[in-house]
C-alpha cells in the first residue's frame, strides 16, 4: 500500500484544514462563528469542511450564523440547534455566471445587514455581561 510505504496516513482534508489553522483555539475564544460556502445542503453535514467545522463550534457551545450563495434543505439547517440564522446573500433568482460576477456586493450587503442586527442586539451571543 503506497501510504504505509511513504509513512503518510489517510485522514480527513476538512480536519486537517481545521487543526493547521487553529480552529479549536479559536473557537475556545470566540462569542460567535460567522461562515459561509457557496452551498448549503443535505451534504453539508455529511464530512464538509463547514460540517465539520459546525461540529467544532458545537463542541465549544459556540452559536453560527450561515451565509450562503444557495440555502438548500432548510430542514437540516433547522435541526442543527446550534444554527441561529442562516441565510442566502441572493436577493432574487440569478443564473449562475450571474450570481457569481455579483458575489462581491452581495456579500457586502448581506455584511452590512448583519452587522446592523448585531449592533441593535438582534442576535445575542456571549455570556450576559457581554
Amino acid at each position: 500500500m503506497p501510504a504505509g510505504f511513504l509513512r503518510a496516513r489517510i485522514g480527513s482534508a476538512a480536519d486537517w484544514v481545521l487543526e493547521l489553522t487553529g480552529a479549536d483555539e479559536l473557537l475556545q475564544a470566540a462569542d460567535l462563528l460567522i461562515t459561509g460556502e457557496g452551498r448549503v445542503d443535505g451534504q453539508t453535514w455529511q464530512g464538509k469542511l463547514l460540517g465539520r467545522l459546525l461540529a467544532r463550534a458545537a463542541r465549544h457551545a459556540v452559536p453560527v450564523v450561515l451565509v450562503c450563495g444557495t440555502l438548500l434543505e432548510i430542514d437540516a439547517v433547522l435541526a442543527d440547534p446550534n444554527v441561529l440564522y442562516a441565510t442566502s446573500i441572493l436577493t432574487e433568482p440569478l443564473p449562475l455566471a450571474e450570481a457569481l460576477r455579483r458575489t462581491p456586493a452581495l456579500l457586502e450587503t448581506q455584511g452590512a445587514l448583519l452587522g446592523r442586527l448585531l449592533a441593535r442586539g438582534g442576535l445575542r451571543v456571549g455570556s450576559p455581561s457581554s
